[in-house]
Parts: C-alpha cells; sequence; structure tokens
C-alpha cells in the first residue's frame, strides 16, 4: 500500500480469477473500511481509499483477502 495526502492506494496482483476483499481496522479491531470486488479475471489491480481526514496518526491494519490467500499487514501513519 502507498499512501499520499489523504489518499491510500492498495496494488494487487492476482493470479487467478476470483474476489479481492480489503478491510482495514483500527488497533482496537474496529472495521473502519471495506471494499469487495466482483469476481475479477487475474492481473494487477490498484484499489483506492480516500479517508479525507476521517484517520489520525497511528497504527492500522489492512487485511487482504482472495479465495487462496489471507494477508495482514500493520501500518504506522504519522501526519
Amino acid at each position: 500500500a502507498s499512501y499520499s495526502v489523504n489518499k491510500a492506494f492498495f496494488s494487487i496482483g492476482l493470479p487467478q480469477t476470483g474476489k479481492i476483499d480489503i478491510e482495514i481496522y483500527d488497533v482496537h479491531g474496529k472495521l473502519l473500511w471495506n471494499y469487495t470486488s466482483t469476481r475479477t479475471h487475474p492481473g494487477k489491480y490498484s484499489v483506492k481509499w480516500n479517508p479525507g481526514n476521517t484517520i489520525n496518526s497511528g497504527i492500522w491494519f489492512i487485511k487482504l483477502m482472495t479465495e487462496t490467500k489471507n494477508l495482514v499487514k500493520k501500518v504506522i501513519l504519522l501526519k
């Protein structure tokens, strides 16, 4: 994931046809945002998250789920 002024972009490589789910949680486990794709063909995709000023500096967890893989990454945001 990459972050710029009030926007985050998630680059995803999907090796086979399937669905992509992205969830963002705060450090307390509260779901803040989610994205679910329709059935998607293999390839590279970019998903934009535009939180505006709704998030503060802190620790966030980004969960990426496909039909074959789940991945969680910790992100530290400093403004």
